[in-house]
């Protein structure tokens, strides 16, 4: 408490959406900067769920152009020069595999698992195949994530390596992206989930 009187910040505070959503000024983000070592600084100077991130670069991808092997069009090797993550407690969660999800190898097939890797989603998505479908005209085949991909550990065991150092799950159809947003406590879901 003395800390937010130092800083004349109260504990809840009052500020429009479209701050919180694209970022605003706020003096613990610069006092955290000013006193955490390098490696722990937050590498921006405002708080928003999508500072930098309107229509700006994530970071640098390199991926296979399918030369040399036509299905491996688009696979990310690597995302700001690491071939694989740090956050998460396998191996397995942690592989950066798939494409960025904007192109996928021709003569996919129906029985295929697609990943789609987004550093915003702190992990390799799979998707599955759901149906074929029309688009302008075209047959199309559809893929979506498989249902419990968001499930807790019971549901779906791969996600185990998804859960908190002291084994602390996130509920079905959230998934927790803490670990590599800052330590910021955040949850992903599906736009419907209730």
């Amino acid at each position: 408490s003395s800390m937010l009187t130092i800083l004349k910040q109260e504990v809840f505070n009052s500020t429009t959406v479209g701050d919180v959503v694209w970022g605003y000024d706020h003096p613990l983000i610069k006092l955290g900067n000013d006193v955490l070592p390098p490696e722990q600084k937050i590498p921006f100077d405002k708080f928003g769920f999508f500072v930098d991130k309107n229509n700006s670069l994530e970071g640098v991808y390199e991926a296979k152009t399918g030369q040399q092997n036509v299905k491996q069009i688009g696979q990310v090797v690597s995302f700001q020069d690491k071939t694989e993550l740090d956050f998460w407690s396998t191996n397995d969660c942690n592989t950066i595999r798939g494409t960025d999800g904007t192109i996928f190898h021709p003569d996919i097939a129906r029985n295929e698992t697609l990943y789609i890797f987004n550093m915003n989603l702190c992990q390799s998505l799979p998707l599955t195949y759901q149906k074929d479908i029309q688009h302008h005209g075209i047959n199309t085949y559809r893929f979506v994530p498989p249902e419990k991909v968001f499930g807790t550990p019971e549901e779906n065991p791969r996600n185990e390596c998804f859960c908190s150092d002291d084994n602390r799950c996130a509920p079905s159809g959230l998934f927790n992206i803490s670990k590599c947003q800052f330590g910021s406590p955040l949850m992903l879901s599906w736009p419907h989930f209730f």
